[in-house]
């Protein structure tokens, strides 16, 4: 009897070759097996990835070209932003300054204020001198049809055109264009 039981505990295997069902331990199931590969596979998974993530790291003469990318792009942003600001101001500064007025072909001075009836009916007056655009005013029938000529030199309104003129067209002519509001958002409906 006890060379039968060591007769079954010393069993031969081949290399690599998983062993027979029935020599398995008897509460050694396929699940068992199941989440042992799992663990396997997930140890591996995690081996794999901390390799990939030391073969990504950059060199330190990488790491050091890419910090200096990272401060060129930072100063040259700083710099662009620096410009926007120093271009903003100039323009601010000539629209204050700017009398909107142009020389026209016979000599004398016409409104610089051009610009076109939308289709809702509103004319956007534009500089051309400095590029402001004005209050919006309400167009008349006739600007609608026949269009905007704030550049005729025979037409006194056009000649004195100011945004002082501008700002009292809008007044006159029903107030400044109607806003949509914004839809309320969810948050505020339900609060």
């Amino acid at each position: 009897m006890a060379d039968e039981d060591q007769d079954q505990e010393v069993i031969k295997r081949k290399p690599g070759r998983p062993p027979k069902q029935d020599q398995l331990p008897a509460n050694f199931t396929v699940e068992d097996v199941m989440m042992m590969m799992r663990e396997m596979s997930q140890a591996s998974d995690e081996r794999m990835l901390k390799l990939v993530q030391e073969m990504r790291k950059p060199t330190e003469a990488e790491q050091k070209k890419i910090d200096n990318e990272k401060a060129l792009l930072e100063r040259r942003r700083e710099n662009r932003r620096r410009e926007m600001i120093a271009e903003e101001k100039a323009r601010t500064d000539a629209q204050k300054v700017c009398p909107h007025k142009k020389k026209a072909r016979n000599g004398s001075f016409v409104s610089a204020w051009g610009g076109q009836v939308n289709s809702d009916g509103y004319w956007y007056p534009l500089c051309t001198s400095c590029q402001l655009v004005g209050p919006e005013v309400k167009a008349p029938q006739e600007w609608i049809t026949g269009g905007v000529n704030a550049t005729d030199p025979e037409h006194p309104i056009w000649t004195s055109l100011d945004l002082k003129t501008l700002y009292e067209w809008q007044r006159r002519s029903g107030g400044p264009k109607p806003r949509v509001k914004p839809p309320k958002l969810y948050d505020e409906v339900s609060a």
